[in-house]
């Protein structure tokens, strides 16, 4: 499937591309996942598990992202790379981070109702071999970004189009 021919597109159009296979009814109305674990959905030959979107007051497609349960392994980034080309940007972690954490506690009790934990990494333009942070691909009508998070051993790829509103934008 090729997402980024579904951006700029209206909801129905992708609800019916992706088929039957999905539900969004536990996380909210924009994450759609595959509820029974013996069915498959890949990309490039690789198994993902989720698919959220974000929509603009139109409920046109602005972006799509596809969350995998492994990380981005030499093999599928040259899959990537095949089909989209180098990444126009490949950031690792320059060594230096800073973790801030905060908790919540009810008022009457010490107990933690809820805990937030932000960590900021200084990047630096690298190589895959290097276990980059995030890739970024710059088309003409759209953004691919490719986050790995080795700790947890997952990937989310996601494909937006230009004018997207994005956490990293490669120079």
């Amino acid at each position: 499937m090729e997402f980024e021919k579904l951006l700029g597109k209206h909801i129905s159009v992708f609800e019916k591309v992706i088929g039957n296979d999905f539900e969004n009814k536990l996380h909210g109305k924009y994450l759609y996942y595959i509820p029974n674990k013996d069915i498959k959905k890949y990309f490039l030959e690789v198994s993902y598990y989720a698919i959220s979107i974000v929509v603009d007051k139109s409920d046109v497609l602005e972006s799509i992202s596809l969350r995998f349960y492994k990380i981005i392994d030499k093999q599928f980034y040259s899959s990537l790379v095949d089909k989209y080309r180098v990444p126009n940007s490949i950031l690792v972690p320059s060594g230096s981070y800073t973790i801030t954490s905060e908790s919540i506690t009810k008022e009457d009790s010490d107990s933690i109702v809820a805990s937030t934990r932000k960590r900021e990494v200084d990047l630096r333009e690298g190589t895959f071999n290097e276990k980059p942070f995030v890739m970024i691909w710059k088309k003409e009508n759209f953004y691919i970004q490719a986050f790995l998070r080795y700790e947890q051993n997952i990937s989310e790829i996601t494909f937006s189009i230009d004018g997207s509103p994005f956490i990293i934008k490669p120079k």
